[in-house]
């Protein structure tokens, strides 16, 4: 059994190496707010971090940070 801890998690404060060995791996487990929004579209996400998630591209889109 494999867990996307970015489906829960919006920032980690240590990251660190994923040996699952899944072949959809992303290699290292961080928070949802570091992975681009392709690959996190091929994931069942909790609410909140689709929410987060949303607001990060709009506000990227219009030059406003996002409070991590």
């Amino acid at each position: 059994m494999n867990f996307a801890y970015f489906s829960t998690e919006w920032s980690m404060a240590q990251p660190f190496e994923c040996l699952c060995g899944s072949p959809r791996c992303i290699g290292e487990v961080r928070g949802a707010e570091s992975i681009r929004a392709e690959i996190l579209a091929e994931y069942k996400l909790s609410d909140h971090i689709i929410a987060l998630k949303a607001h990060q591209g709009a506000s990227s889109a219009t030059g406003t940070p996002v409070a991590s």
